[in-house]
């Protein structure tokens, strides 16, 4: 061999080595990591939040750039698990339970007056003075004030007989003679501006200060106690403000009769009927 052929060799061999060399430089340097900052650039800071949620767990810690960040190439963000949910226990409120279905009340009627009816003594007609008629079919009703009975008829024959207290014979407290009919029941209830009850209430019809009823006894209440006003006067005298006034026990046996719309007849009364009393 000769020595240009063995020289060539030589540099060839060097060439190579030097090449090979610098691979091997370039591979053994650290590559730069994902997630290092970029030359250039400010720095980010990290601003933990310090709130807690329910059982002691912190919240993601969030990244706050500063205002002079020029750029910031993109990281890998890891998506953060769902941290559970703050909650503040409430105490439940219960369901209404369901109620029992109502009785069904009767519609609420007016509050009836004890204050007796202001007016002169009626112009009655004749058949009002003179002996009522009573039917031979139906059901009808007859308040005889002479007498202070109130006499119960079907079909002509008399069922029951009710002593009653009709209105004090003076102006404004007398009953007037009426011809009608039986208006609705109100029941239970108190009467205007006064302290007395009624358990049993029918209307009948309107007075000039007030309402013209069939009613129980009326009373007042002292405790648990109900006090009657008058029932001693029942079939004796005329002692209401202008009502019809029977007993608890009749009225009891009226509301299961249940004279509503039945015909009605009120005789006058014929005894004097003196000035009005002002405490009435």
């Amino acid at each position: 061999m000769s020595s240009i052929q063995r020289a060539t060799i030589i540099i060839l061999v060097i060439a190579v080595l030097a090449v090979w060399g610098l691979g091997l430089r370039a591979a053994l340097q650290p590559e730069a990591r994902a997630d290092q900052e970029p030359a250039g650039t400010t720095a980010v800071t990290e601003t933990p939040v310090r709130d807690m949620v329910a059982g002691g767990s912190p919240l993601v810690t969030t990244r706050t750039p500063s205002l002079e960040v020029l750029s910031i190439s993109p990281t890998q963000v890891a998506t953060p698990t769902p941290s559970p949910t703050a909650t503040t226990n409430y105490t439940a409120t219960p369901s209404p339970s369901p109620s029992e279905t109502p009785t069904r009340q009767p519609s609420p009627a007016p509050t009836p007056s004890m204050t007796a009816p202001w007016q002169p003594i009626p112009t009655l007609p004749p058949e009002l003075i003179s002996t009522p008629v009573i039917p031979q079919s139906g059901r009808f009703l007859l308040v005889n004030q002479d007498e202070q009975m109130m006499h119960v008829y079907e079909n002509g024959a008399e069922i029951r007989s009710i002593p009653i207290s009709t209105g004090r014979p003076v102006a404004n407290a007398f009953t007037p003679a009426w011809r009608g009919n039986v208006g609705r029941y109100w029941g239970s209830g108190p009467f205007l501006n006064t302290s007395l009850w009624s358990d049993y209430m029918w209307y009948l019809f309107p007075g000039a200060r007030g309402s013209i009823l069939i009613h129980s006894v009326p009373y007042i209440w002292e405790g648990d106690l109900k006090i009657y006003d008058r029932p001693d006067a029942l079939g004796v005298e005329p002692a209401s403000h202008g009502c019809v006034r029977i007993s608890t026990e009749d009225a009891q046996w009226l509301e299961g009769w249940n004279p509503v719309g039945t015909p009605i007849e009120i005789t006058p009364w014929t005894g004097e009927i003196g000035p009005p009393e002002e405490t009435l």
